[in-house]
Parts: C-alpha cells; sequence; structure tokens
C-alpha cells in the first residue's frame, strides 16, 4: 500500500511538462482509475480479514475512505507543481477505479467466513432438532 502511494506521489510530482503525453481525450481518466484501483487492492490487503477479527463491511468502507483522502491530498499535491493543477474530474476517477474494485471485492465474497457459515433452513433445522431432543428429555422425565 505504502508503495503504490509513493509511486503515485512521485508520479503527481512531475511537472506538467513530463506527463504530457498526447494521450485521447478521457484516457488520463481511465489511468486515474486504474492506479486508484491498484490502491484499493493494496488497501484491502493491508486490514485485518475475517481471521484476524476485521469486517468485509467496515473493510470496503475504510478502503473507499483511503482512497479518496489519499486522491484528495494527491490533487492538492498537484496543484503546487508547475504545470498541473488540482482536478475534480480526477479525484471522481480516483474514486471509480476504488469504488470498482471494492464492488468487485465484495460481490465475489471476499473478507468473508465461507467456514462455519450456515444458511437459513440449516440454522432452523439444527434449533428443531434440538428442541426435539428436549421434549424427548422432557417427556422421558414426566414418565419417570
Amino acid at each position: 500500500m505504502i508503495t503504490v502511494m509513493g509511486m503515485l506521489f512521485l508520479l503527481s510530482h512531475l511537472p506538467g511538462d513530463a506527463t504530457d503525453l498526447h494521450l485521447p481525450a478521457g484516457v488520463d481518466k481511465l489511468l486515474h482509475g486504474a492506479a486508484y484501483a491498484l490502491l484499493a487492492v493494496t488497501v484491502l490487503f493491508a486490514l485485518p480479514g475475517p481471521a484476524e477479527g476485521g469486517s468485509s463491511g467496515r473493510n470496503a468502507v475504510l478502503t473507499l475512505i483511503v482512497c479518496l483522502i489519499y486522491g484528495l491530498l494527491d490533487e492538492w499535491h498537484q496543484s503546487f507543481v508547475p504545470g498541473r493543477d488540482a482536478s475534480g474530474l480526477d479525484l471522481l476517477a480516483d474514486g471509480a477505479g476504488a469504488l470498482l474494485v471494492v464492488v468487485v471485492w465484495v460481490r465475489l465474497g471476499r473478507g468473508t467466513k465461507d467456514e462455519g457459515r450456515r444458511t437459513k433452513d440449516e440454522r432452523r433445522g439444527t434449533r428443531d432438532e434440538g428442541r426435539g431432543m428436549r421434549d424427548e428429555g422432557r417427556g422421558t422425565k414426566d414418565e419417570g
């Protein structure tokens, strides 16, 4: 995560003439999205997983917050670099890249405990079986 943040900082620190690649319109926004998607992946891996007591919902929100705050600071930093300026559209692209990763991560079920999870029917069946055992035990106790 720190490595990706450092790379983003170094790229942001390049003067405007050094980054003028004559890209087609919109491609720079795709590059912003890709860079912050990579940052989001590294943030997700840096946060504690379910085995360490982490929560997938909390990790998703924290990842978006970290990426957006870093994107905001990055845009602010660029405002001091000659030939560069801060751009709300760049920040929007940063957030979109991070959001894409988080949505895919949540949809794939990353960060959730699959082991030991039971469906609602399985829980209901276990409860019914347990109740039946108690009823049987009570029945024999009343008879004796």
